[in-house]
């Protein structure tokens, strides 16, 4: 299922997986101006893993390609196309794991980082769709949602009003504190 996934991927989007000394890492940088957390370095993949960004924000012409998830959704439309920083597919105890994972500085809030894992979900369960409909493959996928940010523990925003509460009571993210600058995981943390 992972080497069918790699192959739908634009290459752009991927992250590069480096080995060194037997450890094989990937890093998410951040590049907004005001982002306290600038890169995230995840240490641990396994041979096999592949990691993918649905943050891609490229300079130049390709920049507008890349405000939304698919050119057949409307960029202004509030929820669809906001997407995580990092995808990560691996294995766990055998099972296929997807770790949705988003960076944030200071005090993120609940409802937004929800609101981005959540699509990413929908999303990487459509990209599931096509690997099954066009290369035959099917299993079952489990997902893990991460915030890594530099801030205090999360707060849930208040709705204004039923249109706005779009988040599941149940729909679990898991926040990870790290200093600012450059933080390091292991994977084996995202995981547990």
């Amino acid at each position: 299922m992972i080497p069918e996934c790699l192959g739908l991927l634009a290459p752009e989007v991927t992250l590069n997986v480096v080995e060194h000394s037997g450890t094989r890492t990937i890093i998410v940088k951040e590049t907004g101006r005001d982002a306290k957390l600038k890169s995230l370095e995840i240490r641990g993949l396994a041979d096999g893993d592949i990691a993918f960004t649905l943050d891609h924000q490229p300079s130049g012409t390709l920049g507008s390609c890349f405000k939304q998830l698919s050119c057949y959704l409307n960029v202004q439309h509030d929820k669809i196309n906001k997407g995580c920083d990092f995808v990560i597919l691996t294995r766990l105890k055998g099972a296929l794991v997807a770790v949705l994972g988003d960076m944030k500085s200071n005090k993120p809030r609940v409802n937004e980082v929800s609101l981005q894992l959540k699509n990413s979900e929908l999303f990487v369960k459509y990209l599931l769709s096509l690997v099954k409909a066009w290369h035959g493959v099917e299993e079952e996928l489990k997902f893990k949602r991460v915030c890594v940010h530099t801030g205090r523990p999360m707060t849930k925003k208040k709705s204004i009003s039923r249109k706005k509460a779009f988040v599941e009571e149940d729909y679990k993210v898991h926040c990870y504190v790290v200093q600012a600058g450059t933080a390091r995981l292991r994977l084996g943390e995202l995981l547990e």
